[in-house]
């Protein structure tokens, strides 16, 4: 079995103290999300907007 290995000082010193966590979408950015899932038609069961005539 292979030894594990423990990280050195140096290698902690190399990660970011805090994780890279994403800001939460603003009002208005989940508002043009909300818009544009409302255009999303299911093909299959018809659900969701209404798709343009062809």
């Amino acid at each position: 079995m292979a030894e594990r290995q423990h990280p050195t000082s140096k290698d902690l010193e190399d990660r970011p103290k805090t994780p890279n966590i994403p800001r939460p979408p603003s009002k208005e950015e989940v508002d043009e999300i909300s818009e544009a899932q409302a255009m999303i038609t299911d093909d299959w069961t018809g659900e969701g907007g209404k798709p343009a005539d062809k």
